[in-house]
Parts: structure tokens; sequence; C-alpha cells
């Protein structure tokens, strides 16, 4: 039987840092990967690191915002696969995030948001456990992608930050309720700060334009972050590379920079008002 280990967000910066570092990776956590994103067949740098691993894979393009997104990825999965197969890792990844004002951000945009950062990931694990692809007899690992503004509301990054809150109290619940079903299944949310990644140009769409000139640029846009952020700014290979390392460990969150740690710490100090106004700027 084929064990997969599926990466969602596989085309980007940070699907790739889990890539690269599962390649190198000596704890098991599979036997077949499944990356999936929506150009991950075509990205170049996915399939440069593809060529490296140690494993088999497949390269499925999927758009996880699509209704029926998770049944359209178990089916590509067959097709190339049969259906002899166990999920033994899944790393929901697949994200997006738009800042400035709530009322300056149309609707599809922020439904867009809500799909990819709750139900994409909520989805396709309710699906993958409902037709039985988490065997009760195997360790299976699930590695979640939230991010530091989990810890608190946010002002100009309110959908974000809630749907990012959302999925890190989903993800601790999750571990307790398998927990107390004695069952061999953990579930790691990352909680990591900023990346220079494709992700921060997507983010500055509705931010005006003295604020960041250039938003074509990755390092622009990182430009345009607030002096705290710039702080936290983290390597994707150091997020990736923390988030395994704190599944393994059994942990429920992962923090990869201690600036985040910190952050997480004021968060619980802070009445969440404040804390809100202050990280809006």
């Amino acid at each position: 039987m084929k064990e997969l280990i599926i990466i969602s967000g596989a085309d980007g910066s940070l699907g790739q840092a889990f890539l690269q570092t599962l390649a190198t990776e000596q704890t098991y956590f599979g036997n077949y990967y499944v990356l999936t994103g929506l150009k991950v067949e075509e990205n170049s740098g996915c399939k440069r690191l593809a060529a490296t691993l140690p494993l088999p894979y497949i390269a499925i393009n999927l758009d996880l915002s699509k209704d029926n997104a998770a049944e359209e990825l178990a089916a590509a999965i067959n097709a190339e696969l049969g259906c002899d197969w166990q999920i033994t890792c899944l790393i929901n990844n697949a994200g997006i995030g738009f800042k400035g004002p709530f009322a300056a951000q149309n609707s599809k945009d922020q439904e867009l948001c809500l799909k990819l950062n709750v139900f994409a990931p909520t989805l396709l694990l309710s699906y993958f456990l409902e037709k039985g692809k988490f065997s009760p007899h195997s360790k299976v690992t699930v590695i979640n992608v939230a991010s530091s503004s989990a810890f608190t509301p946010q002002a100009n990054f309110a959908v974000y930050s809630a749907g990012k809150s959302y999925l890190r109290n989903f993800s601790i619940a999750l571990n307790a309720e398998w927990q107390a079903a004695s069952l061999p299944w953990h579930c790691t949310v990352a909680c990591p700060g900023p990346m220079l990644s494709a992700f921060l140009q997507t983010a500055a769409k509705y931010l005006p334009a003295d604020a960041n000139k250039n938003s074509s640029s990755t390092s622009n846009a990182a430009a345009g972050l607030p002096l705290y952020k710039k702080l936290a700014l983290e390597n994707p290979l150091k997020v990736a590379k923390s988030a395994i390392k704190a599944a393994k460990a059994g942990k429920d969150v992962s923090y990869s920079s201690f600036i985040t740690y910190i952050l997480r710490c004021l968060a619980g100090l802070l009445p969440a008002g404040l804390f809100a106004r202050l990280t809006g700027k």
C-alpha cells in the first residue's frame, strides 16, 4: 500500500521548503509524495526539488478554493496511483491574505481568503477521514500552516488573522480529540512570522500606492511592512524545519523564531482590542 505525504501549496516558497526538508529527513513520513498547487506541474523550482527526492512523486494542479476540491484531489490520486493508498502525512500549506481595511476589499477576495485558509484545510481533513484514508492503526502527521497573526485580532488584516486563529484553535482541538481516542495521529500548527515570498506581493493588493510603490517585487512588498514585522521576517526553510521538528516531538504549536514567540506571549497579556490596534499599523 502506498503511504502518501501530501503537500498543498507545494509550488510556493514554503511548500518547496517543506519538500526540501522532507527529502533529507531520516524519520519515516511515507513512501510517496503528492504535490498539489495552482501551477505545481509547471513550477520549475518544484520540479527541480522533486527530481532530488529519494521517493516517487506525482504533481497535481488544483485550486483548493474550488468547491469539491478534496474530491477532485482524491480522484486525481486514484487516477495516478489506484485506490490502494493511505495518508501518513498531510501538510496544509496553501493560503492567501490581503492587507488593508476590510471595507476597502471586495467580497470575492474575502471569500477566497476564507476558502483557502479555513475551509480547505478543514474539508481536506474531514473528507479523508470520512473516506478512511487515515488508518487508526498507523501514525499520521498533520501540519497546518497558520501564522503569527493567529495569536490576536489584527486591524487591516482582519479576515486573515481571524482565519489563522481558527486554524490554530482547530489544530489544537484535533490533538485533544485524537489523544482522548488513543489514536496514533498528531497535528502540529505552524505559526511563523512573515516570509519573503509571493504571499507578500498578493497581500499588498489593497495597500495605498505610496505605502508600497512596487508591489510586483517581493523585496519591495517586504519594505512596506511595519518595523515589528520586518524584525519578525523568517526564512521559509527554517520555518519548515521547525514545523517538522515540532511535529516529530509531538508539539501542538511550532514557533520558528524568538520574536514570534514573544508576540505570542504579549498577545496573552494585552487586551485583544489594544493588540489589534497596535498590530494594525
